[in-house]
């Protein structure tokens, strides 16, 4: 698949078959992961391969957002170490250029996923929660969690994006 039609292809699947996800195609999608572009070149991020169905079950509960991880056959963790960026915000946003690697190379796969996000300041509680299902030590930061499997089903497309909206030349001009 070509990297434009899958980023044009692309979409938030909240549902999987019960399928298997190949460990080979895990390490696909991690290792594009692993290719992002970060912050001074410190390629903080760390990634938790999770296939243990209550372990899943537990983080799909982790907040009111999360709960169709359990369907997912496999659930990566995006988390951020500190000790390889010490600044939280330069370290989360290479984490989020990981994430995205991986999302569309989970859907060049013919795999889905969706972007489940867990930091946020408006759900405390979820990245505390995340931390102790999966053992993180306070300088390992997650970021989101990325169900992957076969799509059940997917869903219709996207809007459409109108371009001429949202390029500016040479200044910013409201065209609201």
């Amino acid at each position: 698949m070509e990297i434009l039609e899958a980023i044009k292809t692309r979409r938030s699947i909240r549902s999987f078959k019960k399928d298997p996800v190949p460990d080979e195609l895990i390490q696909q999608i991690i290792e594009a992961g692993a290719f992002a572009p970060s912050s001074h070149n410190t390629q903080p991020w760390e990634f938790i391969i999770i296939k243990d169905k209550c372990t899943i079950e537990k983080l799909s509960k982790a907040h009111e957002w999360s709960t169709h991880l359990s369907c997912a056959p496999v659930v990566i963790v995006a988390c951020g170490n500190l000790k390889k960026r010490d600044n939280v915000f330069p370290c989360m946003i290479s984490v989020a250029l990981a994430v995205e690697n991986m999302l569309l190379t989970i859907n060049s796969l013919g795999l889905g996923t969706c972007w489940t996000y867990i930091r946020n300041p408006e759900l405390p509680e979820a990245e505390k929660n995340v931390k102790e299902i999966v053992g993180l030590p306070d300088h390992i930061i997650p970021l989101c969690m990325l169900p992957v499997g076969y799509p059940a089903a997917i869903p219709k497309n996207k809007k459409t994006v109108k371009t001429e909206k949202i390029i500016h030349h040479e200044k910013y001009c409201d065209k609201s």
